[in-house]
């Protein structure tokens, strides 16, 4: 499943905000937005999904929030962040946790090239900013390393180094199916 879901209460907010409609200070910002996306992510979530489905993929859940929202905080508040969207969408909202978290490793400059194909001049205040991209990207890595909230974590890198080129996307597939064919 695709998150954020922009067809729900929330979603057109997400999208004005996205769009840099709100212009959320960088002081208030990170805890208005991760509130939006945690209450996004509920809304994901309604019985009838969770009765017909046994196993789900998400491209991002809880962990994306903290990567993407600490960015604005200044260095030495963003563990604390970080914990503090662990705790509130596990712990106080109740998401379910993950099985497995899977980390994409991919260049920065590779993912900024994919945007660009796939987006073109739609890319969002997110994905146009390449600091923040740079920081996310060590982010996860530092939440893999860490097991942040305890959660099982498999990161895979997606650069083939004998043939300084990333991965095609089928190897890539099959790399994250070795990991959730289990589950």
């Amino acid at each position: 499943m695709s998150l954020t879901e922009y067809n729900n209460n929330t979603g057109q907010v997400i999208a004005n905000y996205l769009e840099g409609k709100y212009g959320f200070t960088k002081k208030d910002g990170p805890y208005q937005a991760a509130v939006l996306f945690a209450v996004n992510r509920i809304e994901c979530l309604t019985d009838e999904f969770s009765r017909i489905n046994d196993h789900v993929v998400f491209n991002r859940w809880v962990l994306s929030n903290a990567a993407y929202q600490s960015f604005s905080m200044k260095p030495e508040g963003r563990q604390a962040f970080i914990d503090w969207v662990a705790d509130l969408e596990f712990t106080k909202l109740a998401l379910p946790k993950p099985d497995l978290v899977i980390v994409l490793d991919l260049a920065v400059k590779t993912a900024i090239e994919q945007i660009r194909k796939r987006q073109g001049d739609k890319a969002d205040i997110y994905e146009r900013n390449i600091d923040m991209l740079e920081y996310c990207s060590k982010c996860y890595l530092s939440m893999a390393s860490t097991k942040l909230a305890g959660l099982n974590y498999q990161v895979i890198d997606c650069y083939d180094w004998r043939k300084g080129k990333t991965l095609p996307a089928e190897e890539i597939h099959y790399l994250i199916w070795d990991h959730i064919a289990h589950l």
